[in-house]
């Protein structure tokens, strides 16, 4: 949906020093222009146009007994922020705006908020454990167009793919894969960007793009703070190839690095990573394919933590790898009771293995976990879709863990 809402009886003056300062346009009413404001008053008479869109994800997740038990192959905090965190049968939610604003042919700007359930089960918004994130806020300038957009804020890490299957309306599955933990979860980085494309011929083109933000301190959301407080920024990067089947074949590789923690931290166990400084390094490849009903995606990572040895008697490093694929192929239908007019089968395979040190800090353990999914979606309409999935998770070499689980999701989008 998009809405315009032009100028209201009043436009801005450029008088130096008041950018608050009202001239009445012709004919106006004097009494609304010189009508007292509130100090965010310039904001709320738009004169672009603004996009509004936003989903909502209504959650049904089955019994699982060892749901909430710790995998260190998986992803960390906040964990599977679309499932609820429990081995009991539940209903959840998630519910996103986007707000974007097209100030300029070359200026823009994006807002993404996303209200959900905490984790933890108690959030700080509201009752039932409201938690609102705010996951992006970036405004971008086309420098070059097409070829070098700058952007500044607070964005998704522009690694791989990974982020993708964090929002519910875009992900083919609603249980996040566990090989995206082998790069820091959720990591909303804030900082700079730079991207671009170029396009060789008809089929054949080149994106690319590079941040430089204030990272994370660990592999999970835990290690995301306001500011650097420590001088020690993040690099990421990603170029995609279009190799000449136009948008249907995308082909990436990604690399990041940068400091974890930059001193000792002595009140934490010698077996806690966040005990140690550390850097990490992580190299990604992923591909895209789609064509007519058919998709398939997936991605590759390995990552090694490096700590700083002389600070405390931890190894000298911890190494973690995540791959998955998936593919889905939709059929197009006609007459279908309750008005069906698509049905996508999908299926997926998902696999983590990780690093964790020993008790003690001697040495480490390399614990493996493998999910295979599959399920299918039903939909009347482009915008509404009923997800019906079942994940069946494996351990390769720890005691089994009964945490398989059948997840049922409606969505609808604006």
């Amino acid at each position: 949906m998009f809405l315009t809402i032009g100028p209201l009886a009043a436009q801005r003056d450029s008088i130096p020093g008041d950018s608050a300062t009202i001239t009445p346009l012709v004919g106006s009413d004097p009494a609304v222009s010189y009508r007292w404001r509130t100090a965010g008053g310039k904001y709320l008479d738009p004169t672009s146009f603004f996009s509004l869109h936003g989903y909502v994800d209504g959650v049904f997740a089955g019994r699982s007994r060892d749901w909430t038990a710790a995998d260190p192959a998986g992803p960390g905090m906040p964990g599977q922020v679309l499932i609820p965190n429990t081995p009991h049968s539940s209903f959840q939610y998630d519910a996103a705006v986007f707000i974007a604003s097209e100030i300029s042919e070359r200026t823009r700007l994006m807002l993404e908020w996303h209200v959900v359930s905490d984790p933890s089960g108690s959030g700080a918004a509201g009752p039932g454990g409201i938690t609102i994130v705010m996951t992006e806020a970036a405004a971008s300038w086309d420098l070059v167009p097409r070829y070098l957009t700058v952007t500044g804020g607070l964005f998704w890490a522009p690694f791989a793919t990974v982020n993708h299957d964090w929002l519910g309306a875009q992900n083919l599955f609603t249980v996040v894969p566990i090989g995206s933990g082998a790069f820091p979860a959720h990591l909303n980085e804030r900082g700079v960007r730079l991207d671009g494309a170029h396009q060789f011929g008809r089929n054949t083109a080149v994106n690319y793009v590079l941040s430089l933000g204030n990272g994370t301190q660990s592999f999970d959301i835990s290690g995301q703070t306001a500011y650097d407080a420590n001088e020690d920024k993040t690099t990421i990067g990603r170029v995609a190839l279009f190799p000449g089947l136009g948008d249907r074949l995308e082909i990436g590789a990604s690399a990041s690095g940068g400091a974890l923690r930059g001193s000792a931290d002595s009140t934490r166990s010698i077996d806690d990573p966040l005990r140690y400084p550390a850097r990490f390094r992580a190299l990604g490849l992923d591909a895209s394919y789609h064509h007519g009903p058919l998709g398939i995606r997936g991605y590759w990572i390995g990552s090694r933590e490096r700590f700083d040895r002389v600070a405390g008697s931890a190894p000298e490093s911890l190494a973690r790898r995540g791959a998955m694929i998936e593919a889905s192929y939709t059929v197009r239908t006609g007459g279908l009771p309750f008005g069906v007019s698509r049905v996508v089968p999908k299926a997926r395979l998902d696999r983590a293995g990780a690093d964790a040190l020993n008790p003690g800090a001697q040495g480490t353990t390399h614990f493996r976990s493998t999910v295979w999914s599959f399920g299918a979606t039903v939909a009347p309409n482009d915008r509404m879709a009923l997800s019906f999935e079942y994940h069946v998770r494996r351990e390769q070499n720890r005691s089994p863990l009964a945490n398989n689980r059948l997840v049922i999701r409606l969505t609808g989008e604006f």
